[in-house]
């Protein structure tokens, strides 16, 4: 949703720095959750992202590992400037909704073993 060309937006973002460990087992975790403005020119002015993700890892990293993650995005708010009336915008409620769920295997092969 936010690729490296895009202009930077100012936003709160607390979440892991990649994933930790959960216990004494191969049981891993890491989450985000963010919330900002796209204060960019826009059709819709002001529009807030919401993102949060959790991903949730298991198994050896040095033979086969699964992860599961759920990563969610949603624009929503901002307003759209009415050409008729400047001073009354129009509200906008929920502009787009991107929800995904991911499932990864990971099999580290290496030779002579």
């Amino acid at each position: 949703m936010v690729g490296q060309n895009t202009a930077p937006h100012p936003r709160v973002r607390i979440g892991s720095n990649g994933f930790i460990q959960i216990g004494k087992k191969n049981f891993f975790m890491a989450g985000l959750y963010e919330d900002g403005v796209l204060n960019d020119r826009r059709a819709v002015r002001k529009a807030k992202l919401h993102h949060k993700n959790l991903f949730l890892q298991y198994g050896n990293p040095q033979k086969l590992q699964f992860t599961f993650g759920i990563d969610h995005f949603v624009f929503w708010g901002g307003y759209t400037p009415d050409e008729d009336f400047p001073e009354n915008p129009k509200a906008e409620i929920l502009l787009t909704h991107k929800p995904a769920s991911i499932i990864i295997m990971d099999w580290v092969f290496r030779a002579g073993s």
